[in-house]
């Protein structure tokens, strides 16, 4: 992370610029493909992916740039869960959201650019109101 960091502040020197951001992956993008060999639970397993990811959300952050948390897997929830229904679904992404919010619970105060979820997430059939009234980051949530 600090590699990419120092070629992207690398790649902006000179340039003119109001902000500038570095986007990451979501808790539910490291979590797909993954057995979980070592948690007892799933969310054991969750908070454990938040808790790690947390260090590249501080770096980012930290080095003074807004993270923008990317997160379609959340998006497509209902598709890689087909046998749930709907409500369960919801329940599962809203699970899922409140780990994306344990990792940046700790960049309080900081910026945090959350459009890109919230707006991949407006195209669900999940409905766009239940991702906006769980997705509420600690920091600054730009719009």
């Amino acid at each position: 992370m600090q590699r990419d960091i120092a070629t992207f502040k690398t790649a902006l020197q000179g340039m003119r610029y109001e902000e500038a951001f570095l986007p990451a992956v979501s808790v539910t993008n490291i979590e797909s493909g993954r057995r979980n060999e070592h948690y007892g639970t799933e969310d054991e397993i969750l908070q454990a992916i938040a808790k790690a990811i947390h260090e590249e959300y501080w770096a980012i952050v930290h080095a003074g740039f807004i993270l923008q948390i990317d997160d379609p897997r959340l998006s497509t929830y209902d598709n890689v869960m087909p046998a749930l229904s709907l409500a369960e679904c919801r329940r599962g992404a809203e699970k899922r959201v409140e780990f994306v919010n344990l990792a940046i619970i700790l960049v309080n105060g900081s910026s945090i650019w959350c459009s890109r979820a919230l707006d991949i997430a407006g195209s669900l059939a999940l409905g766009h109101t239940s991702f906006l009234k769980s997705f509420r980051p600690s920091g600054q949530c730009r719009r």
